[in-house]
């Protein structure tokens, strides 16, 4: 029954994520449905290619692979279609080499949706054979897709952050980062060295209420978040106070960020010091 097979590939999994997780669970759910070949891939944002991020064949782990989702089932898969071929699945795509050299004749597949409901990955089985339990086969592909793709978004988000973290930290001027809410979620080294202030002191903190000096009106900060809301951006001179109570002058750029969707906003601030624009702007 699926609800055992489900128990059974539940008990497989630990606390573990990334792919310590799908090391766990696409093993056993390969051996669960009894395909031969088992994978989880990445597409890209144009929908061309598939990279996968775990394959399994015959219970074993093996090297990962790219390939071009043109003429080949992933392709339908990934526009948020569920394909099952049970059986004969050359025949209906003549092109898809892979099928043919891998001698695949029933084929599953079922796309990954992220949280902002864009298909971001795919899982496929692949058959040598005809499928003997196809229903039971879609119905565990659509109970752990949800599980699947939520990791995979994880690690996806992770590797992002990692990345931007290390280029934001390695830039000498002060940066910020914070949610729709003008809530701080990321300060840099220089800012922190810059303010006084510690990263658990900032985290969380409207800069403008941690930073304000008191030099500017209501009406200055009213023309910049109007500035930010009607272009995304805003620039001026800014006169904030440190930790220790001391005013310091700076250059302030704001700009707005949106996701691909627009539903999710950040806004970065990158803090310059005044002495290096003048002296950048005489020896121009």
């Amino acid at each position: 029954m699926i609800q055992d097979k489900v128990t059974q590939i539940v008990s497989s999994l630990s606390s573990s994520r990334g792919e310590k997780l799908f090391a766990s669970l696409v093993p056993t759910l390969a051996e669960t449905i009894e395909a031969e070949h088992l994978f989880i891939a990445t597409v890209d944002s144009e929908y061309t290619t598939a990279t996968s991020v775990i394959y399994v064949n015959q219970g074993n782990i093996l090297d990962n692979f790219s390939y071009e989702l043109k003429n080949t089932p992933c392709a339908d898969v990934s526009k948020n279609n569920i394909c099952l071929f049970n059986g004969n699945v050359q025949l209906q795509y003549p092109e898809d080499y892979l099928l043919i050299a891998m001698e695949v004749n029933s084929y599953v597949g079922a796309p990954l949706v992220d949280s902002d409901g864009i298909v971001h990955g795919i899982i496929v089985a692949l058959y040598n054979g005809k499928i003997d339990n196809s229903d039971e086969v879609s119905s565990l592909f659509k109970i752990f897709s949800g599980l699947i793709s939520g990791e995979l978004e994880r690690t996806r988000n992770k590797i992002q952050l990692n990345l931007n973290e290390s280029i934001i930290n390695a830039i000498d001027e002060s940066v910020i980062v914070t949610n729709a809410h003008k809530q701080i979620i990321y300060a840099n080294p220089a800012f922190l060295k810059c303010s006084g202030y510690t990263i658990d002191e900032v985290m969380g903190k409207d800069p403008g209420n941690l930073l304000r000096s008191g030099k500017h009106d209501k009406n200055y900060y009213g023309s910049m978040w109007k500035s930010i809301s009607e272009t995304g951006s805003w620039s001026g001179e800014i006169t904030n106070h440190r930790k220790n109570g001391e005013e310091f002058s700076q250059w302030l750029k704001i700009k707005k960020v949106t996701d691909i969707g627009g539903s999710k906003i950040n806004y970065i601030g990158i803090y310059l010091d005044k002495e290096e624009l003048k002296n950048i702007a005489e020896q121009n």
